[in-house]
């Protein structure tokens, strides 16, 4: 696909190879492609285990998920080629549109007895998909308002269109309106067989929103989302379905899910100049109209919340049945945030009871939240 007929490929170390393809200038595109295919090869020995040359061996896709190939051109699922002077027949197997196992047998054309399968090949995954691209916060509520150096995960899972983790190596970028946040991360987990997930961290310090809450935007390269409507199913996006455009992300700052000029920072580039759907978490007139790929994004509000609470008697005291009453309180910190995470509440100094001078009056539980400040921006 790239016009080279002569590729370098050398093994470094123990898990690195170096690939290079003379006169190409798009390493991107060049990575794209080489993540989408691999190389088999089979080898052809006598009973004395030499290699046999010119023999031509049948080599045929057995098992393969919707769109695999062979060779240079789409569609292909069995190559006739000659073994090398060293016995080998190398064939590239190409990736197509859905995730799951591959097989490919070889077969001695003059003696179809002889023939043999590959293992441990598998189309693990596709780009990130919108509608899979997760966010969550370890602690919403830090007590930072006042302190530097007070931290908080930020973890994105992914996965493609049919759920299954994206290559490892995918980058999640980020950027955050106060505080400082690591900038990128890479997922890991798909060549372990576990689940796709990078994590960063967000540490309070100066910029600090006079408000306390911090927005973080995450951002990667992948695909809109698009309702697979055949029959049956074909993985692939066909014209007239429907799908979610994206356009330009941005940093929502004041969370209204409206972009503001000069307020609001934008990343990427607008795909188009289309008006976008609501709720796209895209800037108007950022959208192409289209399905194809895209920045898919997710975002969340983390409060640098204050030490002091201030308490609000909302009402009360009400009867509230069996000798008791109750009060309705609110406590917030100085800009109206929840207190930090994990803060304990108590009750102190309880007088009074009822017209009798002997009753005492006693605490008997929170309602609502509870006693702890639960993990929370709102």
């Amino acid at each position: 696909q790239f016009g080279v007929s002569e590729p370098t490929i050398q093994k470094q170390g123990e898990n690195r190879i170096l690939v290079q393809l003379p006169g190409v200038q798009d390493p991107a595109r060049a990575k794209a492609l080489i993540g989408k295919t691999a190389v088999l090869q089979f080898k052809l020995v006598d009973s004395n285990n030499n290699p046999v040359q010119g023999e031509n061996v049948e080599l045929t896709l057995t098992l393969r998920p919707v769109g695999v190939y062979l060779g240079a051109t789409a569609g292909t699922t069995t190559l006739v080629q000659p073994t090398n002077s060293d016995g080998t027949v190398d064939v590239a197997v190409n990736a197509g549109t859905e995730p799951g196992p591959v097989q490919v047998q070889a077969t001695l054309v003059s003696n179809r007895a002889i023939k043999n399968v590959s293992n441990a090949l598998a189309v693990a995954s596709g780009l990130p998909v919108q509608r899979a691209f997760s966010l969550s916060v370890s602690t919403f509520n830090i007590e930072a308002l006042n302190k530097d150096g007070v931290t908080t995960d930020i973890t994105l899972r992914i996965a493609d269109r049919l759920g299954n983790p994206v290559p490892d190596g995918t980058t999640v970028n980020f950027v955050a309106e106060g505080g400082q946040v690591v900038a990128s991360c890479n997922t890991t987990g798909a060549a372990t067989n576990n689940t796709s997930a990078c994590t960063v961290q967000l540490a309070s310090q100066n910029p600090r929103p006079t408000n306390g809450r911090i927005t973080v935007l995450a951002w990667a390269q992948g695909e809109e989302n698009f309702t697979d409507a055949g029959t049956p199913t074909n993985n692939v996006y066909d014209t007239g379905e429907a799908f979610n455009d994206l356009g330009q992300a941005f940093l929502d700052k004041d969370e209204d899910g409206i972009y503001d000029v000069g307020s609001d920072v934008t990343v990427g580039t607008p795909p188009g100049s289309a008006a976008c759907p609501v709720g796209s978490q895209s800037v108007p007139g950022s959208c192409d109209g289209q399905w194809g790929r895209a920045l898919v994004r997710a975002s969340a509000v983390i409060t640098f919340s204050g030490s002091d609470p201030v308490l609000v008697n909302t009402s009360g005291p009400a009867a509230s049945g069996g000798g008791r009453c109750s009060y309705n309180f609110t406590m917030r910190d100085v800009n109206g945030n929840p207190m930090p995470a994990g803060t304990l509440l108590s009750i102190t100094g309880i007088e009074g009871g009822n017209s009798d001078p002997n009753a005492t009056a006693t605490f008997s539980g929170f309602g609502g939240e509870g006693a702890t400040v639960p993990n929370t921006s709102q």
